[in-house]
């Protein structure tokens, strides 16, 4: 029997408050990446030793980064792609359940391409059965054996993407060890119908927490610690005695300042018991911080292909004196200054306060944020100077109406003025472009293919591939075109139990679809975009600058097979510069030669010059508006 409880609001700061201290284990399994702490965990650290609990947090997956070597790690923590294969989630499926199924099925439903990247990395087919049948199910009965964890009252785990079969096997094995602990579990695979699927079935854990656990973790182990249970509190599920109880959605956090500093204590400690030689081989640690959570973009338009925090969506932020005083912190007691947030998308007011704060103080910060991607050049050059080092701004198209299909907010000249100053400024910009929106055309994509030359002097994609269907996604259950959506076909083999229910605990789908781009006009935008890399990965990167004379430019253009020299004249160097920070119709630009300039020039003689400048690669232009592609030489920071 199931039971649904709901309770009324309630101060969670008072119930959170212990009968008696207790300790607690939080553990932070493989594979997710080796160079940086759990925020989730660091946070729950910080926020249950407020109420004088003794924490532990346990970083295994450093560990089997040690064990079986960190290039090796890196393969399986790293590869994009496995997400829809699952192969990292298939490598824990004996230790999880006690068994060693025949792998052949599985790994001839494995793309080839998936194979060749691994072979690459020098991972063979041995390698993977070695490390399914014998090294993973081993190291899974040292870390049960070896650990004193009777010590513990509570052990809690989180579980985000490729996590999820370690965690079930450890701890699956730890109650049957010491039946008295009790297992919580955490974290984006435990969120919404999905960790409610994952209670009902897997018995040796207690209580799933799912959304945000800040507020309701502290008072679940203030039950536990009056013997009380916390099942049916919000977002807590799980067994009480043959009745199964859900909680719905934990409590979200709305004042993003209460949220302390995390606590990476244990991950430095880990990599000093290790060794950082042996555990990281050549990466240095990379801090992580969250300034707020939700997306104010997504508030108001979804983007249809994301699946990102769409139960806790509504945006929330820390003050800017907040995130000042938390990065003043992390970094003076880990001397580490390179810091990756965690955010959905940038707080635009941060560019107001926040960063000129940090650039006052003259910190040698390397901050990542991602950010939208109509960003000036004003705001991008402000965002430098706060250490910004690091963007993902979400492109994803180079095509205004398949930015539009995805509802995006932006256009292919947005998109490109966005590159076109990262590149000046040196960030490292983090892109992609996707494809396989119902409505889209091969011309979207023609368009896209013909437009990359002109761009080989700007940061090229990291990768181009078509869509995954993501649970919470608006694309998921809104958005026509896309049907006969079922589990990705690998969680069978990765959940290998007839009592499971895969539609509840899938995040990635399978999908049919109407409308979409044809596989030839595809591959034309792969060739073109695999040129970009190409050019930026032998260098030196491909160059279009220019240098500014009284009444001159003279553009440098490296981009073809043959370095050119152009030079632009009298109005038409001013023409040129008038679009270099944003685009401009041939009308304004008219007006602006002659109120800033005192020059007349006729409206047809410019939109003339800037089509011959689009033919020559020197402007992009859509809508009757132009955009000057070339930099400027000199840095005018």
């Amino acid at each position: 029997m199931n039971v649904t409880t709901k309770l009324p609001i309630m101060d969670w700061a008072d119930r959170a408050q212990p009968a008696r201290p207790l300790r607690i284990g939080l553990v932070n399994m493989p594979w997710v990446r080796n160079h940086t702490p759990s925020i989730q965990l660091g946070l729950l650290k910080a926020g249950l030793t407020r109420y004088g609990h003794t924490v532990d947090v346990h970083y295994f997956n450093l560990d089997l980064s040690a064990r079986v070597g960190t290039h090796r790690y890196d393969v399986f923590s790293e590869i994009a792609s496995d997400r829809v294969a699952l192969l990292s989630e298939w490598l824990f499926t004996a230790a999880a359940y006690g068994r060693l199924d025949d792998d052949t099925e599985y790994l001839d439903s494995v793309d080839e391409r998936l194979f060749a990247l691994l072979r690459e990395h020098e991972v063979t087919m041995e390698t993977l059965r070695e490390l399914r049948g014998t090294v993973l199910p081993e190291w899974i009965d040292e870390l049960a054996e070896q650990i004193p964890w009777t010590d513990y009252d509570v052990v809690g785990f989180t579980s985000t993407f490729e996590q999820n079969l370690a965690t079930l096997a450890l701890a699956r094995k730890l109650k049957e060890l010491y039946p008295h602990i009790r297992i919580m579990c955490g974290g984006a695979n435990f969120d919404g119908e999905m960790g409610q699927e994952f209670a009902r079935r897997f018995r040796f854990i207690d209580y799933v927490v799912s959304g945000e656990g800040d507020l309701i973790v502290p008072v679940v182990v203030a039950h536990i610690s009056a013997d009380r249970s916390p099942l049916g509190l919000p977002g807590v599920s799980g067994w009480d005695g043959d009745r199964f109880v859900t909680g719905g959605q934990a409590p979200a956090v709305k004042n993003m300042d209460v949220v302390p500093t995390p606590d990476y204590s244990d991950y430095f400690a880990a990599l000093d018991r290790l060794g950082r030689d042996r555990a990281l081989v050549g990466k240095s640690p990379v801090l992580l911080y969250e300034a707020s959570r939700g997306c104010w973009w997504g508030e108001k338009h979804h983007c249809t292909f994301c699946g990102l925090n769409s139960l806790g969506i509504a945006f929330r932020s820390k003050s800017p004196d907040q995130v000042i005083a938390d990065l003043t912190s992390l970094t003076s007691q880990h001397h580490v200054m390179t810091v990756q947030t965690v955010d959905n998308i940038m707080d635009m007011s941060y560019l107001r306060s926040m960063c000129g704060e940090i650039a006052e103080r003259h910190w040698d910060v390397d901050l990542f944020f991602e950010i939208k991607a109509n960003m000036s050049r004003d705001q991008l050059r402000t965002l430098r100077r706060a250490g910004v080092r690091s963007i993902q701004p979400g492109v994803e198209s180079l095509s205004s109406h398949v930015l539009e299909l995805m509802r995006k907010g932006s256009t292919m000249l947005t998109n490109v003025r966005l590159l076109k100053w990262s590149r000046y400024y040196d960030f490292k910009v983090i892109w992609n472009i996707l494809a396989g929106f119902p409505g889209e055309s091969d011309e979207d994509y023609d368009q896209q293919a013909d437009l990359c030359p002109s761009l080989f002097h700007l940061e090229p994609p990291d990768a181009l591939g078509r869509l995954w269907l993501e649970r919470f996604s608006p694309n998921f259950d809104e958005v026509d075109g896309i049907y006969n959506i079922r589990p990705a076909a690998a969680y069978r083999f990765v959940y290998p139990d007839p009592e499971i229910n895969l539609d509840k605990i899938a995040y990635f789908f399978d999908y049919d679809v109407d409308g979409v781009v044809s596989e030839p006009a595809f591959e034309r935008l792969r060739k073109s975009t695999d040129e970009w890399n190409r050019r930026w990965a032998e260098g030196p990167a491909p160059r279009l600058d220019y240098r500014r004379g009284p009444d001159w430019l003279t553009i440098t253009d490296t981009r073809g097979e043959r370095r050119r020299l152009i030079t632009i004249r009298s109005w038409s160097a001013l023409a040129y510069l008038a679009c270099d920070d944003k685009p401009h119709t041939a009308e304004l630009v008219a007006r602006l030669l002659e109120s800033e300039h005192g020059t007349s020039v006729a409206t047809q003689r410019i939109s003339a010059f800037f089509d011959e400048c689009v033919k020559q690669r020197l402007m992009v232009t859509e809508n009757g508006k132009y955009l000057a592609l070339a930099l400027p030489e000199n840095k005018y920071w």
